[in-house]
């Protein structure tokens, strides 16, 4: 009896410090959770900052010293990833950029002009620099066919036959020498864009100091179709008189005009018509433009 009731308080006791394990660690596990939950969200809202201080030395920290303030810098997520851009808003880093950028500005335009006194001289200019680049891609381009013709002429001759392994080996330097020549048209035509880029920015600037200059070229270019306008009109009409004397002198014979007289009286006398037009809205451009630039 003694033994029974040892074993039925032993079973007590083991029930009661079973449960209050189970209870104790229930507990434990979940402020575990709570804790690496409330980890991960912070970790997952940490943020790092990036910036450079006055000598260029890069940064990185939880905040921006107050020393710091005003300068750009980066906001990074854990990740290292940037998910934010802050421009420096300090007044004076502003101004001395904002003044070394138009002093910089204003050697280049003070070079400008002295270099070139009219946007022709631009032009001009521009077109001594790309010669030698077109020069040179012409040339290529004429080896390039040559070797082209070479090897189909070749592929030609010896289609459906054996070709000799001397030729198989310059039929490959051929190739070789083709890709070398593709490549280096591609480097000149790129050289040449470069070129024409960057005096075509020259005249837009240029055109902005001196807009008055832009006016007079377009004087100029008007004049200059004025002019050929009315080499084009007097031609014609010399071609017309020669015509009218070629008719006369078949009606004078008693003779049919040949149609092609016929035709090229009327032809004449509509370029004519038109060059007249075209004269007249040249003379009218030129007139405005002279008007603008006296003002």
């Amino acid at each position: 009896m003694k033994q029974l009731v040892e074993i039925n308080l032993r079973h007590s006791y083991k029930a009661k410090f079973d449960n209050s394990s189970y209870a104790f660690y229930a507990l434990l596990f979940s402020c575990l959770f709570i804790l690496s939950t409330h980890t991960n969200l912070a970790l997952a809202d940490a943020k790092i900052v990036k910036w450079k201080d006055a000598n260029g030395v890069t940064h990185y920290g939880d905040k921006m010293p107050a020393q710091e303030a005003g300068r750009s810098n980066s906001v990074l997520n854990n990740q290292g990833t940037v998910i934010k851009t802050n421009e420096s808003f300090n007044p004076s880093i502003n101004k001395q950029e904002t003044e070394r950028i138009s002093t910089e500005q204003t050697r280049k335009d003070s070079a400008l002009l002295a270099s070139y006194s009219s946007v022709e001289e631009i032009d001009l200019a521009q077109a001594r620099n790309i010669k030698s680049d077109q020069l040179a891609l012409k040339s290529l381009h004429q080896r390039l066919n040559e070797l082209q013709v070479k090897i189909k002429v070749t592929n030609s001759k010896y289609a459906g036959k054996k070709m000799p392994q001397d030729l198989i080996e310059e039929q490959k330097a051929n190739n070789a020498q083709i890709i070398k020549l593709q490549s280096d048209i591609a480097a000149s035509e790129y050289s040449i864009a470069q070129t024409v880029n960057r005096f075509e920015g020259y005249k837009a600037r240029y055109i902005e100091l001196r807009p008055r200059d832009q006016t007079l070229t377009y004087i100029k270019a008007n004049k200059k179709t004025l002019a050929e306008l009315e080499a084009w009109k007097a031609d014609a009409s010399e071609r017309l008189n020669s015509l009218l004397n070629k008719s006369i002198s078949y009606k004078r014979a008693g003779e049919i005009v040949p149609d092609n007289i016929s035709q090229g009286i009327t032809q004449t006398n509509s370029e004519i018509a038109r060059a007249s037009e075209e004269i007249i809205i040249a003379k009218n451009n030129i007139e405005k433009s002279q008007q603008t630039f006296s003002k």
